[in-house]
């Protein structure tokens, strides 16, 4: 369904987003991380680059991101995503920042 309706999946995964929030923001992060793996792997890059950076949000939003390590190697493999992607805008760029 990421491939063949992409809109659609988003909208869900935002709706369940707002929900996660309230009560458990530590765990939206790494779910959105794999669910930019997914629309990744599905060849969406522009939505793989969108969850990531609702992920980091969240992270400096809530300050769930102490995990050092693991952040550092999901940065670096979002910089892969950053460069395949077609659109260089404003949210891309503020990515670039992070994973130099």
């Amino acid at each position: 369904m990421v491939a063949s309706q992409p809109n659609k999946v988003k909208q869900r995964i935002d709706a369940l987003v707002k929900t996660l929030l309230v009560s458990v923001p530590h765990f939206v992060p790494p779910l959105l991380e794999e669910i930019a793996r997914i629309f990744d792997n599905a060849g969406n890059s522009k939505y793989a680059v969108q969850f990531f950076g609702k992920a980091r949000e969240i992270d400096r939003t809530y300050g769930t991101d102490g995990d050092t390590a693991r952040h550092r190697r999901v940065m670096e493999e979002c910089a892969t995503w950053v460069h395949q992607c077609k659109r260089n805008d404003a949210r891309i760029c503020g990515l670039c920042r992070y994973v130099r």
